[in-house]
């Protein structure tokens, strides 16, 4: 089968073996997967950095390395991160397929089931994929494969506000407005929330406004952290 697999500042869709299903999960035919623009840009772009780049960027890799040298020499430690450079990484967390295949333990999903599933590192963007249960669920009948296939960026921004226990008319702040901020966004009002959106794109934050934000603020505005306490 064929995977996308992220090597260098590029996404190339390299054959591997395609995945059996293990206990617990289900095996799934991807019909969509989901792109989520700006966390796979940022990957992308990332990768595309050469090692001294990466090391000022992530400052916590240089202590390790640092660790390595120590205990492995600088001809090893060398090699180690070059292999971890030229590795490919899968990508993907959100896919929409049918249930070919499950594992033992599996009870509410038999194959031929519509399903969607979430999770970084198993609904990659591939043809197939063998997902955990816990993280697999049964698409209802009206829905589509490419809707369905956004799950868990709906998912991410239903649990923050869950989280965030927000009472009818409180005033609550999204910080960022992209596609998980947008549907946080959505969310809030629909619970009773007045909302305030903070970015710094102006075409998102209009975004903001067009679904119903009362204000919005960017944070290179020296003030902007008083005018929203003012509001």
């Amino acid at each position: 089968m064929f995977q996308a697999l992220l090597k260098r500042g590029r996404v190339l869709p390299i054959e591997v073996p395609k995945p059996k299903v293990s206990p617990g999960s289900v095996l799934i035919k991807v019909v969509n997967s989901c792109i989520s623009s700006g966390t796979e840009i940022s990957s992308v772009r990332g990768s595309s950095k050469g090692l001294i780049r990466r090391a000022l960027d992530q400052p916590g890799n240089v202590k390790k390395a640092f660790g390595m040298l120590k205990k492995d020499g600088i001809a090893n430690t060398l090699s180690n991160i070059k292999d971890k450079l030229d590795m490919p990484i899968p990508r993907g967390y959100s896919i929409a397929g049918m249930a070919l295949a499950i594992g033992d333990g599996v009870r509410d999903i038999q194959p031929g089931d519509k399903v969607a599933a979430a999770g970084g590192g198993y609904a990659l963007h591939a043809e197939f994929v063998d997902v955990p249960k816990n993280l697999v669920m049964p698409m209802p009948d009206r829905l589509d494969y490419p809707s369905a296939s956004t799950v868990a960026l709906g998912g991410i921004a239903m649990q923050a506000v869950r989280r965030a226990n927000v009472k009818i008319g409180e005033f609550t702040v999204v910080y960022g407005t992209g596609i998980i901020g947008l549907l946080a966004v959505q969310m809030l009002k629909l619970s009773g929330a007045r909302v305030i959106a903070i970015d710094l794109d102006k075409n998102r934050l209009q975004i903001a406004l067009d679904f119903g934000v009362e204000a919005v603020f960017c944070p290179s505005d020296p003030d902007y952290i008083r005018s929203i306490m003012h509001y």
